[in-house]
């Protein structure tokens, strides 16, 4: 973080919607991280683990702020 100033976590919500399953020899996982506001001194983002089979596992929102 060269010359960035740390962020602090105001809040984080995970839901866990079903089991997060994946497979060797299946479709790959992945991870979609988005974010919804980003302002000067703080910022909403949410992530999502999708599984195998296409369905969100879990869901995170975080709220942060410069300090």
């Amino acid at each position: 973080m060269d010359g960035e100033q740390p962020l602090n976590t105001a809040s984080l919500r995970v839901n866990f919607l079903r089991q997060f399953r994946t497979s060797p020899d299946g479709p790959e996982s992945r991870y979609v991280g988005t974010p919804l506001r980003v302002g000067r001194s703080s910022g909403v983002a949410k992530a999502q683990a999708v599984g195998d089979d296409g369905k969100v596992a879990i869901i995170a929102r975080l709220t942060a702020y410069l300090g």
